[in-house]
């Protein structure tokens, strides 16, 4: 095998001769991989091709600190080493790793710097049974040329959360570094580290990383990575959109929310009763406004919730790219590419600022209230537009949106269709639309997690003792151990009943507290008669917090 470190050696492997073409690379699991490479469009054997190490190199830094819980020190800039900082921080500015792998600075991962253990590393490593190249530390560098295969069989044994954390630091290359061009095509399908390497005879530019079901990917080419990925982008996009992806979130919507039902009539004519039921087939609903639809399931997503003293009602349970795509339906033409994206962005930062968490759930409503839902299933271009721009979310302003109307941090879809007719990208328009907010990644960050908030639970415990003989009265009441109570990341103020927290954001004035308790008492209160009913809980938290009680 070919496993030459010097660069003028490159040209003595003969797998490097073929970069003429393009190539692609993408790991399908259990160790089978699909190759491409153009212009010939020809499938490949994966195990023959090899590439510099490049610059992913830092991947591997990157996630050994990770994994390992290292607390490495920040890398501080002096200006003293121009060449060596080039990529890395302005003089006086410090970096973290996130910063830094987004960067690609070399310097911040330089083993020496880290003081890495060579032993260590190799144990670390080893457990993963990883070749020699990556085994031996003083290996570790830009022109070690590796196999294809085996690299991205070393990407594909990262822990996901160790993926997840990398993917949310390279995000930045995508959204404002060298995967700029790339991105109206591309978006977030693909999440990689870039190279470019100079050859005896021109540049080698790819990157390495993954997909967003997290299976690993490569590709390379003649010119440099933002020339390469450019170029890539279609028929990368096309690939990953041609595989199925998992989305384990789960998005429950009331569909119909402000359109009472009637009846609900079977594909033989038949009235349904109005009782808690799975729904799956075809069906004619009635509403009691007198308008009819005919809607039609094929799958058990959906269901009728009623009773004797409830409305019927339809919920269904979503993934988060489906909703999104079916919202995308509803509200626009998802044939508008940059334009649907745009909204596919817009309407998952809807849903994770105005949804509420029903354990594992989103909640929402299919409502103009809120944002409306297409009840048929999500066409290809709105799934497109959704799965290009996963993880994509709009932070720092309440995002609102309309079909003709324009307004302050409020995208016109018949504007986002006159910009895109413009030449604008979908990243461009939503700049335009949303000039207060910040495009960013969702990454692994789970609203499940805790991050405490010290004031708000000091706050809650001293007054505790003064509202228990009120509240020890009230039908239902449980005293519970004081709840943690949590930074919340996005969306509305919850109580996480399983858990036995509160989500909500960090401020000390007199609505704050009040939604305070109001979270409190619908955990105190879960078994009270109308421990669910929002008007009560609210009235009940402002009397107790005003001291009218």
């Amino acid at each position: 095998m070919c496993r030459y470190r010097l660069l003028a050696m490159l040209l003595l492997c003969p797998p490097l001769q073929g970069y003429a073409a393009d190539r692609l690379v993408l790991a399908s699991g259990d160790g089978e991989y699909q190759a491409w490479q153009w212009p010939d469009n020809q499938a490949a054997e994966a195990s023959r091709w090899q590439t510099p190490l490049g610059s992913v190199w830092k991947l591997f830094v990157y996630a050994y600190l990770v994994e390992t819980q290292q607390r490495e020190p920040l890398l501080q800039c002096t200006g003293e080493h121009p060449e060596q900082e080039r990529y890395c921080c302005e003089p006086q500015e410090r970096i973290d790793r996130d910063t830094a792998l987004s960067r690609s600075c070399g310097l911040y991962f330089t083993p020496a710097r880290l003081r890495l253990d060579a032993e260590a590393w190799r144990r670390h490593w080893q457990q993963r049974s990883a070749p020699d190249w990556l085994g031996t530390l003083s290996a570790l560098d830009e022109r070690q040329l590796v196999g294809v295969d085996e690299l991205l069989h070393q990407l594909e044994q990262f822990p996901l959360a160790v993926i997840q954390q990398a993917q949310a630091a390279l995000v930045g290359t995508s959204l404002q570094g060298r995967g700029r061009d790339a991105l109206p095509t591309l978006g977030t399908l693909a999440i990689v580290k870039t190279f470019t390497m100079p050859t005896p005879d021109g540049t080698l530019g790819g990157g390495a990383g993954w997909s967003q079901d997290g299976h690993a990917l490569w590709f390379a080419g003649r010119g440099n990575s933002q020339q390469v990925m450019s170029r890539l982008a279609p028929r990368l996009a096309h690939t990953l959109l041609d595989t199925p992806v998992r989305d384990n979130s789960c998005v429950r919507v009331r569909f119909f929310a402000r359109y009472p039902l009637l009846k609900i009539v079977n594909a033989h004519g038949s009235a349904l009763a109005l009782h808690k039921q799975p729904l799956q087939g075809h069906y004619r609903l009635y509403f009691k406004n007198g308008q009819q639809l005919d809607w039609q399931t094929a799958e058990h997503r959906f269901w009728l919730q009623a009773g004797a003293d409830q409305p019927a009602e339809i919920w269904g349970r979503l993934n988060e790219t489906e909703y999104v795509a079916r919202v995308v339906d509803r509200e626009a033409q998802a044939e508008a590419s940059q334009a649907a994206k745009a909204l596919a962005i817009a309407a998952r930062s809807y849903l994770h600022q105005q949804a509420r968490f029903d354990g594992e759930c989103l909640q929402i409503d299919d409502s103009s209230a809120r944002q409306r839902v297409s009840a048929q299933p999500a066409t290809a271009a709105a799934l497109a537009a959704s799965r290009t721009t996963a993880g994509l979310m709009l932070r720092n302003t309440p995002v609102q949106y309309h079909l003709h109307r324009a307004g302050s941090n409020q995208l016109s879809w018949q504007q986002a269709l006159e910009w895109q007719s413009q030449g604008l990208d979908f990243v461009q328009i939503l700049a335009r639309a949303y000039p207060d907010a910040q495009l960013s990644w969702q990454g692994s960050a789970s609203a499940q997690e805790c991050q405490p908030l010290s004031e708000p639970s000091r706050w809650l415990r001293q007054q505790l003792p003064k509202w228990q003989a009120v509240l020890q009265t009230t039908e239902g009441f449980e005293a519970i151990a004081l709840p943690q109570i949590c930074l919340l990341q996005h969306g509305r103020p919850y109580a996480d009943q399983k858990a036995q927290r509160i989500y909500l954001r960090p401020a000390t004035s007199l609505e704050s507290r009040i939604t305070l308790v109001h979270e409190y008492l619908h955990l105190a209160l879960a078994h009270h008669p109308a421990g669910a009913d929002e008007t009560y809980i609210e009235q009940l938290a402002r009397e107790l917090v005003r001291g009218e009680l």
